[in-house]
C-alpha cells in the first residue's frame, strides 16, 4: 500500500465535499459544518492539521430530501450511502463515498464488513429533541436496542432481546432490519419543532450532553473560510464548540469519534479487503 500524506487524504475528502456542495446548491438544500470540520473552520480556516474527514449537519426536512434524490445523483466513483442504499451498512447517518478508494475504519478492518468502504464525508441529521424527558428516554431505549438487533442480525448472529424491552407494535409482524430503521426514522420525525427547544444527531449517537444544542444557534448562517471556499457555519458556533470541546481555540491532538482509518487513494476498498483476506 502506498504511503500517503495527510494532505493527500484531505484532498480526496475535499473533492467529495465539492461534489456534495454543488448538489446542495442545485437542489436548494441547506447544510452547515459540524464537529471537527466546524472547529477547523473557526480555528484553522480549513482542515484541522491532523483531521482526515469532514462532518456536515442538516435538519430533518433537508436530510429527508437529500436521501430521496441523492442516490440518483451520486454516480461512480461516488456513492450515496445510508441504511437503505447499502443494506449491510449499519450506521445511523449518511455518507458519501469514493468507491475507487479505501477508507476503512481500523476497528472494522478484519470484521468482513460488506458495505462500501471508500473514503468518505459524514452527513448527520439534526433531530428534534423532545422537551418531554420521558419521550427522550423511551427513544433512547428503542434506538439502542433496535440498533443492536440490526447490527447482530446483519452480522448473522442471534440477538437476545432484553427482558425489559417490549418490541414496538409496528414491528411485531415484520421485524426486518429495513423496518427497524424506518421505525427509528419515524420515531424521530414524530417530534415536532414546536415541542423541541433543542436538536441533536440522535440517529448517529444518542448523546444528549456533548451533542445536544439549542436549535436557535442555527437561526442564522454565516459564511467562513475553509481552505479556498466560503462555507456555511451556524451563527451560534461559539456555544456549540464550547459545549463540545471546552476551550476550543487551544489545539489538542485527540482522536475523532470514528478512531483510526486505513486510507488508500489509489486502491479501491474491495481490492484492499481481497488482499487482506489472501494474506490471512
Amino acid at each position: 500500500m502506498k504511503e500517503l500524506t495527510l494532505k493527500e487524504i484531505q484532498e480526496d475528502v475535499f473533492q467529495i465535499l465539492l461534489t456534495f456542495d454543488q448538489f446542495c446548491k442545485n437542489n436548494d438544500l441547506t447544510y452547515r459544518l459540524a464537529g471537527g470540520t466546524l472547529l477547523g473552520a473557526i480555528r484553522h480556516k480549513g482542515f484541522i492539521p491532523w483531521d482526515d474527514d469532514m462532518d456536515f449537519a442538516m435538519f430533518r426536512e433537508d436530510y429527508d430530501k437529500l436521501c430521496e434524490i441523492a442516490p440518483r445523483y451520486f454516480t461512480e466513483p461516488y456513492f450515496f450511502q445510508n441504511v437503505y442504499t447499502d443494506k449491510k451498512y449499519v450506521h445511523g447517518h449518511a455518507q458519501i463515498r469514493n468507491s475507487y478508494t479505501t477508507g476503512i475504519l481500523s476497528v472494522e478492518e478484519r470484521q468482513n464488513k460488506e458495505f462500501n468502504q471508500g473514503i468518505f464525508i459524514d452527513l448527520f441529521v439534526l433531530e428534534n429533541v423532545s422537551n418531554d424527558v420521558q419521550v427522550v428516554e423511551k427513544q433512547r431505549m428503542n434506538c439502542d436496542v433496535l440498533k443492536q438487533f440490526i447490527v447482530e442480525t446483519t452480522d448473522g448472529r442471534e440477538f437476545e432481546w432484553p427482558e425489559d424491552f417490549e418490541i414496538p407494535e409496528e414491528l411485531k409482524e415484520n421485524l426486518s432490519t429495513d423496518n427497524c430503521w424506518k421505525y427509528i426514522d419515524d420515531m424521530f420525525r414524530s417530534v415536532k419543532e414546536k415541542d423541541a427547544d433543542k436538536v441533536a444527531p440522535l440517529n448517529f449517537i444518542f448523546d444528549t450532553e456533548k451533542r445536544i444544542r439549542d436549535r436557535h444557534m442555527y437561526d442564522e448562517t454565516i459564511w467562513m473560510d475553509f481552505e479556498y471556499l466560503k462555507m456555511p457555519v451556524p451563527a451560534g458556533y461559539d456555544a456549540y464548540l464550547t459545549n463540545r470541546y471546552g476551550d476550543y481555540m487551544t489545539p489538542q491532538n485527540v482522536s475523532n469519534t470514528h478512531g483510526g482509518v486505513i486510507f488508500d487513494t489509489e486502491m479501491d476498498y474491495k481490492e484492499y479487503l481481497s488482499k487482506l483476506k489472501c494474506n490471512e
